[in-house]
């Protein structure tokens, strides 16, 4: 919602040129399982101002699932062929995509299903029990901003009278490309983000 009601937010920047991104992409890492040696599985999802809540968390399942699964994605699949080169071939690659990437030419179908091409990366730090933390922005792709949730934690606060009390929090860090957008204009993203998190029965609806 917010990135479609403040799409500046949403924009990227290749070729030392500012673009607006067509469409809401949202990426998202899960281990396979809760174990040291299970590998990671980055998703990437589209999403629109007309999904219900319902419906979004239908697709979060849905991808979970199948991300979690034997069955191989389509990035899995191209780096499995792009792999079987020898590495210094890899590497020339990698270095053309960037520049065609850089100027322009990189086709929209390698785009399409690459998670690092997006609008907003998401790390759930909390479902593994840390506190969020302040990540770094990828050199590869053009995702503007990344979001690091956190565990959920009771604290104490103070009420806006004054009053002590203790709240259930979860604390979410961002990094941010300032080229895309000043700070100002991601300041008040962040408020109207807030007012939806907070109040979501009167922004979202409610759940079916």
């Amino acid at each position: 919602q917010v990135l479609h009601t403040r799409p500046r937010l949403n924009r990227f920047v290749a070729g030392s040129r500012i673009y607006q991104r067509k469409g809401i992409w949202l990426s998202y890492s899960a281990k396979k399982s809760l174990s040291d040696d299970a590998p990671i599985v980055v998703l990437k999802r589209e999403f629109t101002p007309e999904h219900t809540f319902g419906q979004m968390l239908d697709f979060l399942k849905s991808d979970l699932n199948r991300g979690r699964s034997n069955e191989k994605s389509s990035v899995d699949k191209e780096l499995s062929v792009i792999l079987a080169f020898p590495a210094f071939m890899v590497r020339w690659m990698m270095k053309f995509q960037q520049w065609a990437d850089g100027v322009g030419l990189m086709p929209a179908l390698f785009m399409r299903h690459d998670p690092m091409f997006a609008s907003m990366f998401i790390a759930n730090l909390g479902s593994i029990k840390l506190q969020s933390a302040y990540h770094h922005l990828y050199e590869y792709g053009n995702i503007p901003i990344f979001a690091a949730i956190g565990r959920l934690e009771r604290v104490p606060l103070v009420n806006e009278d004054g009053t002590l009390t203790t709240h259930q929090i979860c604390e979410v860090k961002y990094s941010f490309d300032e080229r895309i957008e000043d700070g100002l204009y991601c300041a008040s993203s962040l408020d109207r983000l807030r007012a939806v998190v907070e109040d979501p029965f009167t922004h979202v609806g409610l759940p079916e």
